[in-house]
């Protein structure tokens, strides 16, 4: 009995110590928004890069129970360097959404996995017409946090 136990046990410690191995990720959250233009807004709050994606925190900003829709989002690094976007959590694409009382809505937005760029400029298009957004990173690449996900 003592020994089914033990084995039981060390079974399930080899199982948690090597089981999923753990995704690096780098959280960057000293990117501001530099200038935006048209007719939807984006304060930006963090990235995080990870092995499998890139995604976008921030926030669309708009007139309160206004609406708006978003058909397409690209993020460009440099001339000739753009990824588009793989999914948003917040609101859906290519579906119109409502600005609420306070004129801001929480949005995730995800790109293909890429190295981390002193700035970046996010071109939104919709019905509405095109919204850039210019982001640069107030800080140098190595003050960002890491951390583990599993």
């Amino acid at each position: 009995m003592k020994r089914s136990l033990t084995f039981v046990i060390l079974v399930l410690l080899l199982a948690v110590g090597f089981g999923s191995p753990t995704l690096s990720a780098q959280t960057v959250t000293d990117y501001q928004s530099q200038t935006v233009s048209g007719a939807v807004g984006f304060r930006i709050t963090k990235v995080e890069f990870r092995e499998d994606l890139t995604r976008v925190y921030g926030e669309l900003i708009g007139k309160p129970h206004t609406a708006a829709r978003i058909d397409e989002i690209t993020l460009t690094i440099a001339p000739g360097k753009s990824y588009g976007w793989t999914d948003i959590d917040g609101i859906d694409a290519n579906r119109y959404f409502q600005w609420e009382d306070e004129g801001r809505i929480a949005v995730e937005i995800d790109f293909p996995a890429m190295k981390r760029p002193a700035s970046f400029t996010l071109r939104a298009v919709g019905p509405a017409g095109e919204s850039l957004w210019s982001v640069k990173s107030s800080l140098s690449k190595n003050s960002s946090k890491k951390i583990k996900r599993k």
